[in-house]
């Protein structure tokens, strides 16, 4: 019974902070129930009036949050209009392949009587929400990790004895996004110090759960399965699943992408991954490595010279380093306002150009 009671939790709130009390499983002594309470009440009782003491300042909370300012920006060539555009053109706008996986509870199909209105006007929302589907997910850079010293706030040895176990004290407004959200950690020493992304990470799972999200990540992650998986042709179900349970600017989501998209490079099965959200970003990724000849060999095989022109165009932009390629983005921008007909028309003279030069065997980047 006391071991329970060592590790209940205890919330208290201090203005929007919420308190939670997380019982450390490697301590031997286990109080009575009296002690544990009245111990636990007197700890309550001095953070809350110190907390209130204006003389004595701001003891458990901070306004500055390192996190806020570390955080990962998207990067600007993945979100750039001409990219964007050039990576939506090359995606297959299959709807078949689109809608072939379907999440959630199926459900009994409806027979209705439509007009050609009514079906015109169903066939829009089919392409608004295949277009919604292919969306790709954010490419952010890595994160980078808070070192102890900037994480550290204070200590205060007087508050040493009092607890038996860390408190996470969570910022629980709701009008906040994840980075601005403050965490803090006291520890039963008395030290207080900001969380560190693990602990952030379970916190913000804890109080604002994300769908498909677990605490702990699944075993098909490992090496041993996730080959496993791939050597099934399983990209996508892999890709879906490391958007969902790691965040973006994660190492572990980068890396493991990364690998992904290397397996699909090495096999040459691009059409696995073709008609998805996650085909541009393989597209990004082989044409920022200078690795664009295959998945262009591959486009040529299946007549698709509009694509193929694409990728050749985007692999010159994203060649060149970071400030060039946002000034060479721009021509990408200016080939929106070209017609089908005379698109179709260029495109298929870029093919043919890029094919002579390949077989003179002349540098393409080069003469171009």
């Amino acid at each position: 019974m006391n071991r329970l009671l060592a590790q209940r939790s205890v919330c208290c709130v201090a203005g929007k902070e919420s308190v939670t009390n997380l019982c450390s499983r490697n301590s031997h002594y286990r109080p009575s129930k009296i002690e544990f309470r009245n111990r636990s009440r007197r700890a309550q009782k001095k953070i809350t009036m110190k907390a209130l003491d204006r003389n004595s300042g701001p003891v458990a909370f901070s306004t500055s949050n390192p996190y806020e300012s570390m955080r990962s920006e998207v990067l600007p060539l993945s979100i750039h209009p001409g990219v964007s555009s050039t990576l939506d053109r090359i995606v297959t706008f299959d709807l078949d392949k689109i809608f072939s996986s379907r999440d959630g509870v199926l459900t009994v199909p409806k027979l209705v009587l439509a007009d050609d209105h009514d079906l015109s006007e169903l066939d829009q929302f089919i392409v608004e929400r295949a277009k919604e589907m292919l969306r790709r997910p954010p490419i952010k850079s890595m994160r980078q990790e808070i070192p102890d010293e900037e994480r550290f706030i204070r200590s205060d040895p007087e508050m040493d004895g009092y607890l038996f176990a860390k408190v996470v004290i969570t910022n629980v407004s709701a009008d906040l996004v994840d980075n601005a959200r403050h965490v803090y950690v006291r520890h039963i020493n008395g030290d207080l110090e900001h969380a560190d992304y693990e602990l952030r990470g379970r916190m913000l799972q804890t109080y604002y759960r994300r769908p498909r999200r677990r605490y702990t990540p699944e075993p098909v992650f490992q090496p041993v399965a996730m080959q496993r998986v791939l050597n099934a042709g399983r990209h996508k179900e892999m890709l879906d699943r490391l958007y969902h349970q790691f965040r973006a600017d994660t190492y572990e989501y980068i890396s493991l992408t990364t690998q992904v998209y290397e397996d699909v490079y090495d096999r040459g099965c691009y059409e696995v991954l073709d008609s998805t959200c996650h085909f541009g970003n393989l597209v990004f990724h082989l044409c920022c490595d200078g690795r664009w000849e295959n998945l262009y060999a591959y486009f040529k095989r299946r007549r698709r010279a509009q694509q193929a022109a694409d990728l050749f165009r985007l692999q010159l932009v994203l060649s060149k380093p970071a400030e060039e390629a946002l000034k060479a983005a721009d021509t990408l921008t200016a080939l929106d306002g070209i017609g089908a007909e005379e698109r179709k028309e260029m495109d298929l003279k870029l093919v043919k150009w890029v094919e002579r030069h390949k077989q003179t065997k002349l540098p393409i980047a080069e003469s171009s």
